[in-house]
């Protein structure tokens, strides 16, 4: 409430954080994910982020799995 420089940043902050847990709820439904509020949270904060891979990394499971494509 009020129309004060803080106030518009607290209410400009909170509209992020709201769209964006919109966006995950979204991408979480799409994928017929559960949907909870600690999921949500922690999506919201990065710590649900998949580890990226190295190239030689995907090659050694390729290499120990099989083929991808079979």
């Amino acid at each position: 409430m009020g129309n004060n420089h803080i106030s518009q940043e607290i209410n400009t902050h909170i509209n992020n954080i709201r769209h964006r847990l919109n966006k995950i709820h979204q991408v979480l439904s799409d994928n017929d994910e559960m949907i909870t509020s600690s999921r949500m949270i922690k999506e919201l904060k990065g710590e649900t982020k998949h580890k990226s891979k190295m190239t030689l990394e995907v090659f050694k499971e390729h290499n120990e799995n099989g083929s991808l494509f079979r």
